[in-house]
């Protein structure tokens, strides 16, 4: 069933859908006197019978009174559209632009692969990030407009050579707006061909297998952001001892190297759990490290983040630091095992961030007690390569769900900032942790120190804000520690990151790196 929507939307000028953020709250959408002259508005709503409104003009580089139109977002941070502004090759281009911090980049051209002396329109961005979809009335078209198909190459950085669709998805008539479903099975687009019902109808073209594009999200997920990744992947790379032979540093496979589903090799992992009696070497435990195991050693490049909860049953001082020594145990497992020292980071979380309610309106809840009581596994540095590592994530009940942790796997997300207040080769033993939020404890097994820190933070003033605020009462040697996705980056990780992360150049500049 269809139906308008509400007049606070739809009105006697031209209106038309643009496009949704992620999470479906928020609507773009054009409305003019004309299809080519107007404003582009946002609507943030929530859905309820009385529909709540609040209606922005969308400030961006795409301005449709100077030309701009057809725009895609591929995610809520990344705009393709067409132009016909100056600078470009001819008749309109495509271009892409960038929200960083709330504000859209200057839009950049697409090139003279993708772009013609002809008209380019219509953009699609496949889920990949990487085969972009558009329309273009250039010389290899059969008719008007045709649908044609470009995949960006990894290796090189750049663009193949546009294909044309050809027969039947492309006619004489006039082809656009080529949009392929999630499943990849089918797509939507636009014509003015002779067999329709009008002047433009909508049409669907089935496909026999699923598009290839729609299947995967690639790292990193857009292809503007490769090359600055290659370098991340390549700073990230692991130090291996070699007998006889000294240090040799084996880089990470490039991201760029491309593998068939045949060679893609399927690794699946659980959480670790351990009981009350805080044993964490189980048999059904030892199965899993023996399997990462052989994992890490045949892939030197992967590294491991252990990060240890509990469920809270003794002091945070001791819970901290035991949550730590846990992790420690199977960090020994896997060196014992063959696993290289450097590759593995412990982190002691205590119950901070635990997953379950640990008791019910009903008493204690012995469910939520065994969720918390775990060893999370992150996999870091395994872009590029001919494995798919899934991660079975604790699934629990919407009624005993503690948004603690979730709390924390937002926050570790990209860039966060933490405080280190001791490196000590013994248990923390000062107030610190129990005053201040988010203590952790940090360590790896070619280390002989744990790292504590307080504070998890979004922006380096943030960050630094608390850290002066330490410095007041007498914590004089505390300072800000950088994180990207929960790993710890130097100064160096830091310079190229900050591309991808800006709020980095503020940590650069403020602690003297530049």
């Amino acid at each position: 069933a269809t139906a308008p929507l509400s007049s606070l939307i739809n009105s006697p000028l031209h209106d038309a859908v643009l496009g949704f953020n992620e999470e479906g709250s928020v609507m773009y959408y054009f409305k003019g006197p004309t299809l080519f002259s107007g404003e582009i508005l946002v609507d943030t709503f929530v859905e309820s019978d009385e529909r709540s409104l609040i209606e922005n003009n969308f400030i961006s580089e795409m301005i449709p009174e100077n030309g701009d139109g057809v725009p895609y977002f591929f995610n809520d941070e990344v705009l393709i559209f067409s132009s016909r502004r100056d600078g470009g090759f001819g008749g309109s281009d495509l271009y892409i632009s960038r929200q960083i911090n709330g504000i859209w980049t200057k839009a950049e051209n697409l090139g003279p692969t993708i772009n013609s002396e002809y008209d380019e329109t219509t953009p699609f961005l496949a889920l990949d990030g990487r085969t972009l979809y558009f329309s273009s009335n250039n010389l290899k078209s059969m008719g008007g407009f045709d649908i044609f198909k470009a995949t960006f190459e990894d290796v090189s950085e750049s663009w193949t050579t546009p294909e044309n669709l050809g027969l039947p998805i492309n006619s004489a008539g006039d082809d656009t707006y080529f949009k392929l479903t999630q499943a990849g099975l089918r797509g939507f687009f636009s014509s003015n061909r002779k067999d329709g019902f009008g002047k433009r109808d909508l049409f669907v073209a089935y496909f026999k297998k699923r598009q290839k594009e729609q299947q995967n999200r690639s790292s990193p997920p857009l292809f503007a952001d490769v090359s600055n990744y290659k370098k991340t992947v390549s700073l990230n790379s692991v130090v291996l001892e070699t007998p006889n032979s000294g240090n040799n540093t084996i880089p990470a496979i490039p991201p760029t190297q491309q593998y068939s589903e045949e060679q893609m090799v399927e690794y699946e992992f659980l959480p670790l759990y351990y009981g009350t009696d805080d044993r964490i070497l189980t048999t059904a435990n030892t199965k899993e490290l023996n399997k990462i195991a052989r994992l890490m050693i045949e892939f030197p490049q992967i590294k491991l983040l252990l990060t240890s909860n509990s469920d809270g049953s003794v002091s945070p001082k001791f819970d901290l630091f035991f949550s730590a020594k846990r992790a420690e145990k199977v960090a020994e497992y896997l060196v014992d095992l063959g696993v290289k020292k450097p590759n593995i980071i412990v982190k002691g979380c205590g119950a901070n961030y635990q997953i379950a309610m640990n008791e019910l309106e009903s008493g204690p809840n012995p469910t939520g007690q065994r969720l918390n009581r775990r060893i999370d596994l992150t996999f870091l540095n395994d872009a590029g390569l001919p494995v798919r590592i899934n991660y079975k994530e604790p699934i629990v009940s919407k009624y005993m769900l503690n948004e603690n942790g979730m709390y924390y796997q937002r926050s570790v997300k990209g860039l966060s900032y933490k405080i280190q207040i001791a490196s000590i080769k013994q248990m923390y033993k000062g107030d610190l942790i129990t005053t201040y939020l988010d203590p952790m404890v940090e360590t790896s097994p070619d280390t002989e120190k744990y790292n504590y820190t307080v504070g998890l933070f979004q922006t380096f003033f943030a960050a630094e804000q608390m850290r002066r605020e330490l410095a007041r009462q007498g914590v004089t040697d505390a300072f800000v520690v950088p994180y990207v996705n929960g790993l710890r980056v130097d100064m160096d990780a830091s310079r190229i990151y900050s591309a991808a992360y800006p709020d980095l150049k503020n940590f650069i500049q403020f602690v003297g790196g530049e």
